[in-house]
């Protein structure tokens, strides 16, 4: 599958001394744990220990080391060390290369879109469908994608029916990245239903997806059955998309309208009543209302849960009168989420067994709801 070479090292060392270990990146790095995991990529025989030692440099090494392993990943012998050939025909979902290319990714920053360009535009390393697809995967981690790996990204083809590509644009939550998207949804064909309920679904409250949910639902939907799990992949969640319990281990999850923002939520309603007006069936457009009256009560809880009343409810759990304690107790659970902040900020300031034994509560309370 690759082309052997003998490896001696000097690729890795010319690399690793273009990255200095001063230059110790976020938190938790010292200089003593680069060196270590440094040396473990040019002397190790271990595929796990190259692993690690990869996924520690993409994590914790200075932002220079992200282009290092990703250069590293152009070499065929290398990757041979992180993985046996039989690998990519019998095991791919547990090959290493998807763990360090995940890795890069993950970082998020400038540095890791740069390494995941280059490595898009390495013809060797994206040779291969199961790379290409790790590829793909990490890319979706990048928040603020260059034109350059989007170009890349829109002319991939989607691996499979489980939509890849347009995951991986749905991820970035980027206006460029919707609009990719966009035009994707625009091409006849491909299974659109699964990019929606699938790749979409879970980040659905976001700005950027909002606007692309009403470019789409403003434009139009032709088809009658697409138009209707567009819908309700904004509104709705059933885990019967998804092939029933047996399932439940790689199904994707919505955001909770509890967390998102008050802005989003305004949107979302908007969406609603623009929802509203399309030809859908009865039953679609009953969970539309249904999720437009939860929202409308979560954004009454949080005009209702101003500072200054969240501060009076709170200093009255460590009242005297009983009575004053279950009063304020009942009226911050009928504030639900919009309260746990404070009551996260109280916990630990409390004065009284009592006034904390009652924030317990409630923030274990707030967590089952959620």
């Amino acid at each position: 599958m690759f082309r052997k070479y003998s490896f001696t090292g000097s690729l890795l060392v010319s690399l690793l001394l273009a990255c200095p270990v001063a230059a110790v990146g976020p938190p938790g790095a010292t200089a003593g744990d680069l060196k270590r995991w440094q040396a473990e990529l040019r002397t190790s025989k271990d595929p796990q220990r190259l692993q690690d030692a990869a996924v520690f440099l993409c994590q914790k090494g200075p932002p220079c080391s992200v282009a290092r392993v990703a250069r590293l990943l152009t070499d065929p012998d290398f990757l041979t060390r992180l993985d046996a050939d039989r690998s990519y025909k019998w095991a791919t979902h547990t090959l290493r290369m998807r763990r360090v290319v995940g890795a890069v990714g993950e970082r998020g920053d400038a540095e890791a879109e740069q390494a995941l360009v280059m490595l898009a535009y390495d013809k060797e390393f994206t040779a291969h469908p199961v790379r290409r697809k790790a590829l793909i995967e990490a890319a979706g981690n990048v928040r603020a994608p260059s034109d350059k790996l989007l170009a890349w990204l829109d002319t991939s083809p989607v691996p499979g029916t489980d939509g890849g590509v347009p995951a991986a644009l749905a991820r970035m939550r980027s206006p460029k990245a919707c609009a990719v998207l966009e035009k994707w949804i625009r091409v006849p064909g491909n299974n659109k239903i699964g990019w929606f309920i699938s790749g979409i679904l879970p980040v659905r409250d976001d700005p950027a997806i909002l606007g692309l949910y009403r470019r789409v639902l403003t434009k139009g939907v032709r088809d009658s059955r697409l138009r209707k799990y567009v819908v309700l992949s904004l509104f709705h969640y059933d885990r019967e998309w998804y092939g029933g319990p047996a399932l439940t281990y790689d199904r994707p999850q919505p955001p909770s309208w509890k967390r998102s923002p008050s802005a989003s939520l305004r949107e979302v309603l908007s969406l609603a009543d623009l929802a509203l007006k399309l030809d859908l069936d009865e039953p679609t457009k009953a969970k539309v209302r249904a999720t437009k009256a939860e929202i409308g009560a979560i954004l009454a809880r949080r005009a209702r849960a101003t500072p200054a009343r969240l501060a009076r409810l709170i200093a009255e759990l460590d009242s005297n009168d009983f009575e004053v304690r279950e009063a304020a107790s009942g009226a911050l659970r009928g504030l639900a989420e919009t309260a746990e902040p404070a009551l996260r900020l109280e916990l630990n300031r409390a004065r009284s067994l009592e006034a904390r034994r009652r924030i317990q509560e409630l923030l274990r309370a707030l967590e089952e709801d959620l």
